[in-house]
């Protein structure tokens, strides 16, 4: 395998990761919006913090290997 197609298998992996992670935090927030009270919304929040961490993590990662790459998929 040449090196340029495993760098592109990484990156398309860390992609792969930010779209599903996108799309979970966006679930989320919809969640906590139809939430009332702080012991139902505490645990959704602190999902909601920890999705974000991962995707800077990988938005982090993608900008370092490949700063000419794709930006980030979340609207």
């Amino acid at each position: 395998m040449e090196k340029g197609a495993k760098s592109y298998e990484e990156l398309e992996k860390h992609m792969e990761k930010l779209r599903a992670g996108c799309k979970q935090l966006h679930d989320l927030e919809e969640k906590l919006k139809n939430t009332k009270g702080p012991k139902a919304r505490k645990p959704i929040e602190e999902e909601i913090e920890k999705l974000k961490k991962a995707i800077k993590g990988h938005e982090k990662e993608i900008k370092q290997k490949w700063p000419k790459g794709p930006a980030c998929p979340c609207p």
